[in-house]
């Protein structure tokens, strides 16, 4: 994996670069099957690149990697709280936030 490889290029002590990994390999391991899929489809893009909300989760969305049981429930919606939980978890950072205080 790209991100593996390249983690602490810039940092030389042996000790600092083996805690990340095993930071980021538990925060990906501890993820749910359907958020781990919307992370990991985020590597299509270049690093740094600023993506819109509302256009990933669409993107999400065709790919198939949301679905609900409950008719009542907006997919859309459902891919709102994907996209807020990775946030939460620290996993993708917000470019800018609004007023209301989201991304």
């Amino acid at each position: 994996m790209h991100v593996h490889s390249s983690m602490g290029r810039g940092v030389t002590e042996g000790g600092i670069v083996k805690d990340m990994k095993r930071i980021l390999s538990l925060s990906y391991y501890d993820l749910p099957s359907h958020l781990k899929t919307c992370l990991l489809y985020l590597c299509i893009f270049p690093e740094d690149f600023e993506i819109e909300r509302d256009w990933l989760i669409w993107r999400w969305l065709a790919e198939g990697f949301i679905q609900c049981d409950k008719e009542e429930t907006r997919l859309f919606e459902i891919g709102e709280s994907y996209f807020n939980e990775l946030i939460n978890r620290s996993l993708i950072q917000p470019a800018e936030i609004n007023y209301e205080g989201t991304s």
